[in-house]
């Protein structure tokens, strides 16, 4: 076996968390964070209808919903190494597309594919590499994974008007599928399912070498209870779902509108994105932030503190109308806060399940969370083609957010799969 340091933040183990930092990154690149900035541009240049293209997106959100499902099977039995690499790589062939297409048609059809190949690479797979490797520091290290989310808005939707104006559509395009292509490769190259394939200690604390070794040939060959039939009858999968997944969808409602919301304020562009962009650097501290509370605290305490958190920011959305002051604090709240709920989510599920059964209980609440988030899209249509708009939309979200309270509070978070 290899040297173990007792730090989490060194050598191979600083890497895993690196590559799942990139993985959240090109999840939401290809997502919900186009929807804002990119995706207007994209519709502006080529004469689209962006309101067709935004259906589009919906329906890949589904369709990857059902990509979860499968993906996650292949997790189970080939690793998600296996999948996380392939579906990356053809990631990125199809990311390139979005350089060269002309007919709009076309262009919803690769973005329904490729949305399908980022839930397999990020919800079907990074959840369990992170949880493989990291089943005692996962609260830290999801706290620091989990910035990826937040990044892109800090760097694709603000760079991107610029580099379009620069090097043009054609070139940004390419050059970003060539490199999910190249981390794709990576993966396939340079990781492995769990630490002790590769002679390593989980969290990279030292243990008994020969129980570790057993460890790893148990986890190779391990066939978990929880199928999928199975998952569907126990109620703490449902609590996760309900609990905090719906609040992922609260949040993507919230932000997914951010920059439209400014400008019906009266705000003009330049601010709406500059609003994104400082939000989006509060985020980075917010996914630390939560990632440390659930580790010092558990996660359970975190959940709680971010579920009140997030209904105080939302009713303050209410009051948006009524200063700019409230407009900045309002928005830095929610958007700090998105990486902190996606870290809390995978943090439970581990936490319930243990790293054993995980891997099942995953694919099981990722393709109901595809569902959720996919919904956030539908919901916010809804809300902006009647009169309740703004107003109803952020009455509606606080509604969701206090009913996943409140299934937060009562969840029993004791550990039900198999220990370590």
């Amino acid at each position: 076996m290899k040297q173990a340091s007792g730090r989490w933040y060194v050598g191979k183990h600083l890497y895993i968390v690196i590559i799942g930092f990139l993985l959240f990154y090109c999840y939401t690149l290809v997502s919900s964070g186009s929807t804002n900035v990119v995706i207007p541009l994209i519709c502006g240049i080529r004469g689209w209808n962006e309101s067709l293209v935004l259906v589009g997106i919906t329906i890949a959100g589904y369709v990857g919903a059902l990509a979860t499902l499968l993906f996650g099977w292949v997790v189970q039995k080939k690793g998600a190494k296996f999948v996380s690499s392939i579906c990356m790589i053809i990631a990125g062939v199809l990311l390139a597309l979005w350089g060269v297409v002309q007919s709009m048609a076309l262009f919803i059809v690769d973005t329904i594919v490729l949305t399908a190949l980022a839930y397999g690479f990020q919800t079907a797979s990074c959840p369990v590499l992170l949880g493989g490797w990291f089943p005692r520091k996962k609260g830290i290290v999801l706290g620091w994974a989990t910035m990826g989310i937040v990044a892109v808005d800090i760097t694709w939707s603000q760079f991107f008007p610029n580099l379009l104006g620069s090097i043009g559509i054609l070139a940004i395009f390419l050059g970003m599928g060539a490199i999910y292509i190249i981390i794709g490769i990576l993966i396939a190259t340079t990781v492995h399912n769990f630490p002790e394939e590769e002679g390593r200690f989980p969290d990279n604390i030292a243990e008994d070498a020969d129980k570790v070794r057993e460890v790893g040939r148990q986890l190779a060959e391990y066939k978990t209870p929880y199928s999928f039939k199975k998952c569907a009858k126990t109620k703490q999968v449902w609590q996760i779902i309900f609990g905090w997944a719906m609040l992922i969808m609260v949040c993507v409602c919230f932000i997914s509108r951010l920059v439209p919301r400014a400008m019906s304020l009266g705000y003009d562009l330049s601010f709406a994105l500059k609003l994104l962009l400082i939000s989006a650097i509060c985020g980075l501290f917010g996914s630390w932030f939560f990632g440390f509370i659930d580790q010092k605290f558990g996660t359970k305490k975190a959940s709680i503190i971010y579920g009140i958190f997030t209904i105080v920011m939302l009713i303050l959305c209410l009051l948006m109308p009524f200063g700019k002051a409230i407009v900045w604090i309002a928005s830095i709240g929610i958007v700090g806060g998105m990486g902190g709920i996606y870290n809390l989510l995978i943090s439970i599920n581990i936490q319930i399940f243990g790293r054993w059964d995980f891997v099942a209980t995953n694919r099981f609440v990722g393709f109901i969370q595809a569902i959720l988030v996919s919904s956030s899209f539908a919901i916010n249509a809804i809300f902006m083609n009647t009169s309740l708009g703004y107003t109803g939309l952020y009455s509606f979200l606080i509604i969701l957010a206090i009913v996943s309270l409140i299934i937060i509070i009562k969840t029993d978070d004791t550990m039900i799969g198999k220990k370590d």
